[in-house]
């Protein structure tokens, strides 16, 4: 057998419920088929390739990043992830704002020149260390999220692509339903960002699942968003084939 002979099995998309897993397995093994004409994302250098963590996806044979580098791997994906701090800008105004897996710093920064305070949290040292040096004047700080006893409270939580990064990011979400009145939350479809594409990514939810932990967090309203694959725009409404979810969520405090 070809997928045997290739030395990687199929995933087992064990955080996806069963009728996503259907989805998810169709859609692996047409990446599988296509494998050989897939593009390698792998073009980073020095301390930009160091600060993305790329990882190899041996059974598709290409690269994914954990975090985009501007001026590194932003291909076509910057003006699109750009464009979600461009959008929670507004919303952030004037307000206490901290950036929940902030990479490398710049929505961090973003959020800053509009918020009465904003701080950025990430897991990695080395990310961390990075926008420091990039962004001076700017605080970020090393954390990991799992840890529910170092996020502060705020008035604003902002999350972009970091709920499919992290096991057990239910617990997560509970965690910053008890210290935000309000997160503004991104996550990829995973047809087009899961685990079986990105070795980083841990959790396939489908869009049900996400508001569902949500709600379960004491989320009182979801109002949905989406992009295109390489849109930049951001439109209302979010359903379950929309590439990338954006969620804007208010708890009761």
């Amino acid at each position: 057998m070809d997928r045997v002979a290739f030395g990687q099995m199929p995933p087992r998309f064990d955080t996806a419920p069963p009728w996503f897993r259907v989805l998810l397995r169709l859609e692996d093994a047409a990446l599988y088929t296509l494998r050989n004409h897939l593009p390698t994302q792998a073009h980073l250098h020095g301390d930009d390739e160091a600060t993305a963590d790329y990882a190899l996806n041996e059974r598709l044979g290409i690269y994914a990043a954990e975090r985009m580098v501007p001026g590194g791997n932003a291909s076509p994906y910057m003006v699109q992830h750009a464009s979600r701090y461009l959008w929670a800008m507004d919303i952030c105004r004037g307000k206490q704002v901290v950036d929940l897996g902030s990479g490398d710093g710049y929505g961090t920064l973003l959020l800053s020149w509009v918020a009465r305070s904003a701080v950025g949290f990430d897991v990695s040292e080395e990310a961390v260390a990075a926008a420091r040096r990039r962004y001076p004047g700017v605080e970020y700080r090393v954390v990991d999220l799992s840890d529910q006893t170092v996020i502060p409270e705020a008035e604003i939580g902002v999350c972009f692509e970091v709920v499919e990064h992290v096991p057990h990011a239910e617990r997560i979400l509970y965690s910053f339903g008890q210290r935000f009145r309000r997160l503004l939350l991104s996550m990829p479809n995973p047809i087009v960002g899961g685990s079986h594409i990105n070795p980083h990514h841990v959790n396939d939810w489908p869009l049900s699942t996400l508001r569902a932990h949500l709600r379960r967090a004491g989320a009182t309203h979801i109002r949905g968003y989406h992009q295109g694959l390489y849109s930049w725009r951001i439109r209302r409404g979010a359903t379950a084939l929309h590439p990338f979810w954006l969620l804007d969520v208010s708890f009761e405090r």
